[in-house]
């Protein structure tokens, strides 16, 4: 008894019945639920108007240098060189889209006089809206009623600082 002909025939109709379901499920699943992006770092993206910050690349990393402030703190503001936080920015941090919800983590280390806050601004219509702390917890903010953000940071203090990444999950 020659069994190939109908293992041949058992195998076409399998492999098209598993074809037709993972079809039907790539419909009805999101393409992409949880959009996961690093944001780029480097030099050029990060903007102060303080003369006693000073930012340079050390390998895939940012390197920060704060002298004395003499009011207290500073911003540095990323991918935008608008440092109003009253006018919307110009250039979008992670993308033209916002999801309904973002989670962002930013791996950062500073010396102990030093604290540099990760902030997140966000708007609606060319106004500001909201303003959130981002801390290196699960940071999960809605963005429905919001069409633009940005990322800031807020320096306090004097020393040195190592920025290593900037995660934005969207989902």
């Amino acid at each position: 008894m020659n069994l190939k002909q109908y293992k041949e025939h058992f195998n076409n109709i399998y492999d098209d019945e598993y074809n037709e379901q993972i079809n039907a499920l790539k419909e009805i699943l999101p393409k992409n639920p949880h959009k996961i992006i690093e944001l780029p770092i480097s030099k050029g993206l990060f903007f102060y108007v303080s003369s006693l910050i000073t930012i340079d690349n050390e390998g895939l990393n940012i390197s920060g240098n704060v002298e004395k402030l003499h009011k207290g703190n500073s911003y540095i503001s990323y991918n935008e060189m608008n440092n109003d936080f009253n006018k919307p920015p110009e250039n979008h941090s992670f993308g033209r889209e916002l999801r309904d919800k973002l989670s962002i983590y930013i791996n950062i280390y500073t010396d102990p006089n030093l604290k540099v806050i990760p902030i997140l601004v966000l708007y609606s219509s060319g106004d500001k809206m909201k303003t959130t702390r981002l801390s290196n917890k699960s940071n999960v903010i809605d963005t429905r009623e919001y069409d633009q953000c940005r990322i800031t940071f807020k320096v306090i203090g004097y020393g040195h600082f190592l920025l290593k990444s900037i995660k934005v999950r969207m989902f």
